[in-house]
């Protein structure tokens, strides 16, 4: 809750959705946050002052792209100031004869800082490349 508002973010196949209730559930307003493209999925959402940061997931093994956006929402619109959709070093371990992109498995939970900037960890799964850990991501946003 943010504002007096409710906000949940899901997916349905390629469109990413933003629900916003004014009313405690009773009403729902649908936005749409991103859509085209691959099948997005892993929907994370946090509050960040009057605006919201989410992250999700797209695309499968070589098209695959982790995604970070802010959304800046007044009460007939909601503007999105996507991040450049990034491709992580993240490789399948399971799999016995190819070494395949994948998703790391899991949300990207994505929190305001102290500076105004947002902060993000995501995985290393590299082991033939002998980088297994996780990424400290500290995005600028500017003004919006």
């Amino acid at each position: 809750m943010r504002g007096g508002n409710l906000y949940t973010l899901w997916s349905e196949g390629t469109v990413l959705k933003l629900g916003i209730s004014a009313n405690n559930g009773e009403n729902w307003r649908e936005e749409i946050i991103s859509e085209g493209g691959q099948m997005a999925y892993f929907p994370y959402l946090e509050p960040m002052g009057n605006s919201l940061l989410c992250t999700w997931v797209s695309g499968f093994e070589e098209d695959i792209r982790h995604h970070a956006a802010a959304l800046s929402i007044t009460d007939n619109e909601v503007f999105v100031h996507e991040l450049q959709p990034q491709k992580l070093d993240i490789w399948s371990r399971f799999v016995a004869e190819e070494y395949q992109r994948t998703n790391g498995g899991e949300y990207f939970p994505i929190i305001p800082l102290s500076n105004g900037n947002i902060g993000m960890a995501t995985p290393v799964q590299n082991k033939n490349g002998n980088r297994l850990g996780f990424t400290w991501w500290e995005l600028e946003l500017n003004e919006f």
